[in-house]
């Protein structure tokens, strides 16, 4: 292989160096210990088929016993023992169409949301053996379902729920309030407002319903006159003073007025309507949550803001977009491959419902972004999050190292130097005491043919951090390039002793030795 197509392939070895020891992160704390989820069922739970398949005596007899364990779920005062109950009830007798829609309900509240979609699915297989208050059942599932879309701002599949709990005889109230609320958040504010005239005067849902119609249309100050009683362009008839929210939503309405207060700044008002929504959540006393008081999304300094969570980990009530925070730091400072998965699936989910819900949209994208761009073929989509993060924090003229190191390195990876080199300036301008940006910035001057000002960053970035295995690792690349084949593999052999476990290292040092000890001797 001649010089030049050596060096040609193994600039493409080189790229890989960019993302040697993953992304430039604050140093790990203790791991987060997670409160132990026991609710699992028993272990001689049984799937629906394998159910059908006992003799007739049998199945009597494991419906007599899962009723049993309804009976415990219902006189639980721990959180804990209801679900962990529930699971056993629909472990043993799979046809239980009330255990499958009584989980729907805990998933939702208590935040595992992947757990009510699971008992919702029990449901629907369940629903055709069980004839009694089958559409009974039917419309409550039905209703849990919208509320749950509700909940996470998918109005769309909201709306088809809403359709088919009335189908099934749902209240003629309930489901025109989830109507309304989801053509409001689907911008079908006409027809929204439609709905929430009908309730005029008769109690809190035509404030609510306009007010999350003028939110989707006008924005949230428009939407907090409405909720405040202020906007006096809607008719007295249909708005008497500020809203009162009653049973049996009053803690969605709670929320949503608390969401608007927290986005106009007013922290004592969204703090006590928080309160008063966590006091509205249906059930009794909670003896598993635990509120915590953490930042929302934004610049650092504003005020903290409340949050539930069953088992340390499940959203329940709160600032969604505190919560979408926090599980970015659980992840971050996650000590253990499974509480890092967990808390990496949690923020990106909190923070996909925050940009529905339009809850601080730049800075959960940023958040989103900044955990997908640790994952293989979730790139892309990384790069377009934290690319308009970083238009917003311009915007703002906030510089967040963060944001602007992990999109140089998404830009470096996909070939793009050019657009890596100003924002990684603009980090050490920033930060000049980050070794890491230093040698991403090497690397990019590397890639647009810069060799006296990538060696400065690389030299630079060795001296604040000699440990740094890919300024090592960038700095052999570069003295390749620059035909000092013998530095090169002392630099690569460095980095190799630091971080030996890594492939990329291991296979552009043995490839440049491979070069090294095939050269024509000296004088030869």
């Amino acid at each position: 292989m001649s010089r030049t197509t050596a060096r040609v392939a193994l600039l493409g070895l080189g790229l890989a160096a960019v993302w040697l020891a993953g992304c430039q992160t604050s140093p790990a704390r203790a791991p987060v210990a997670l409160a132990s989820l026991r609710y699992a069922a028993d272990a001689d739970s049984l799937g629906l088929d394998a159910f059908l398949r006992r003799s007739a005596a049998e199945q009597a007899s494991r419906r007599s016993q899962a009723r049993t364990y309804l009976g415990r779920a219902a006189a639980s005062a721990r959180l804990a023992d209801e679900l962990r109950a529930l699971r056993t009830a629909v472990g043993l007798d799979p046809t239980s169409a009330d255990g499958w829609v009584q989980l729907a309900h805990l998933g939702r509240w208590f935040g595992d949301y992947q757990q009510a979609e699971d008992a919702l699915a029990g449901f629907a297989a369940a629903s055709p053996l069980v004839p009694r208050r089958r559409h009974e059942l039917a419309a409550e599932a039905a209703l849990v379902a919208s509320w749950l879309r509700y909940d996470r701002g998918e109005w769309k599949r909201g709306l088809a729920w809403a359709d088919s709990a009335a189908a099934h005889g749902a209240a003629e109230d309930e489901v025109q309030l989830l109507r309304a609320l989801h053509l409001a958040g689907l911008g079908r504010n006409r027809r929204a407002e439609d709905v929430a005239y009908r309730f005029a005067n008769r109690d809190h849902r035509s404030h609510w319903i306009y007010g999350m119609s003028y939110w989707h249309r006008a924005g949230v100050e428009a939407a907090h006159a409405i909720f405040t009683g202020r906007d006096a362009s809607v008719s007295e008839e249909v708005l008497t003073g500020p809203m009162a929210p009653e049973k049996p939503h009053a803690a969605e309405c709670f929320r949503d007025f608390a969401r608007v207060e927290e986005l106009m700044g007013n922290w004592w008002e969204a703090e006590r309507l928080y309160e008063s929504a966590m006091a509205s959540v249906p059930g009794r006393e909670r003896t598993d949550l635990l509120r915590l008081d953490h930042p929302a999304l934004a610049e650092a300094g504003l005020a903290a803001m409340p949050v539930w969570l069953a088992f340390d980990r499940y959203y329940v009530m709160g600032s969604l977009s505190a919560y979408t925070d926090l599980a970015y730091r659980r992840y971050r400072e996650a000590g253990d491959p499974a509480s890092r998965e967990f808390w990496a699936s949690a923020a990106v989910d909190a923070a996909g419902c925050c940009l529905r819900l339009d809850l601080a949209p730049p800075l959960a994208r940023r958040v989103r972004g900044l955990i997908l761009a640790d994952a293989p073929g979730r790139r892309d989509q990384a790069r377009q999050d934290l690319e308009a993060a970083q238009r917003a924090l311009d915007a703002r003229r906030v510089v967040d190292l963060e944001t602007l190191t992990t999109l140089a390195r998404l830009y470096l990876r996909s070939d793009r130097p050019a657009q890596a080199r100003p924002l990684l300036e603009r980090a050490v301008a920033a930060a000049p005491d980050q070794a890491r940006a230093w040698s991403d910035l090497g690397l990019a001057r590397i890639q647009l043919g810069e060799p006296d000002l990538a060696l400065t960053a690389l030299e630079t970035a060795l001296g604040l951090d000699p440990d740094l295995a890919v300024a090592w690792y960038n700095r052999g690349l570069l003295r390749f390039h620059l035909d000092d084949l013998d530095g090169a593999v002392a630099d690569l052999e460095r980095a190799h002793d630091l971080a030996p476990a890594d492939p990329d290292i291991a296979t552009l040092l043995d490839e440049l030795r491979r070069l090294r000890d095939a050269r024509p001797a000296a004088g030869s």
